[in-house]
């Protein structure tokens, strides 16, 4: 059963992942799957790393740990990308909300403001979450991601929502830098 369908980048590879999340390619060859928020990065048993481009339709991907500022208290489910959008991924994080945003602003994520303001339908159906970005190019704002935490119930308790939920998505433009390409989502 295919879980897990990334390209490598460059090179012709397809992995896939079986009912246990193991990550093989076509060959067999063992690979453990990272993500830093920017990208999945996939490592042999011999070392070497790669990028992995998504297959555009293909089954949701999970084995996917956080790599990078994030850690492995983060796990990722990625599906197929929205318009705009060159990775999306559902997270579970083993800790607190606390916990979670710190590793974020590890990761190069800053609170958004214009994300929390301009998400209409979030502020309506989830108005307990938290919105991350990262700032993409300097000049153009392109290939930023955007976090989004479920804070769930607000309490004095740090420990409440433990796991903490969220998903984030990667490739779109930050709204701070252009607003109307972010809106028309190029």
């Amino acid at each position: 059963m295919i879980l897990v369908a990334f390209r490598l980048a460059p090179g012709v590879r397809v992995l896939t992942s079986d009912d246990t999340g193991s990550i093989v390619d076509d060959s067999g060859a063992i690979y453990q799957g990272r993500f830093d928020g920017l990208a999945v990065i996939f490592t042999g048993a011999d070392g070497t790393s790669k990028s992995g481009a998504w297959i555009e339709g293909t089954p949701q991907v999970v084995g996917i740990r956080g790599g990078g500022g994030l850690t492995e208290k983060f796990s990722f489910i990625f599906y197929n990308p929205g318009e705009g959008q060159s990775l999306y991924a559902k997270f579970e994080y083993r800790g607190s909300l606390h916990e979670a945003a710190r590793e974020l602003k590890d990761a190069g994520f800053r609170l958004s403001a214009a994300d929390q303001l301009l998400n209409f339908f979030q502020m309506i159906h989830s108005p307990n979450v938290l919105n991350f970005r990262t700032a993409g190019d300097r000049k153009t704002g392109r290939d930023s991601s955007h976090a989004v935490i479920h804070a769930g119930r607000l309490s004095l308790d740090r420990t409440y929502d433990v796991p903490v939920t969220g998903n984030i998505h990667t490739g779109e433009t930050n709204p701070r830098r252009n607003l109307w390409r972010h809106l028309r989502r190029q």
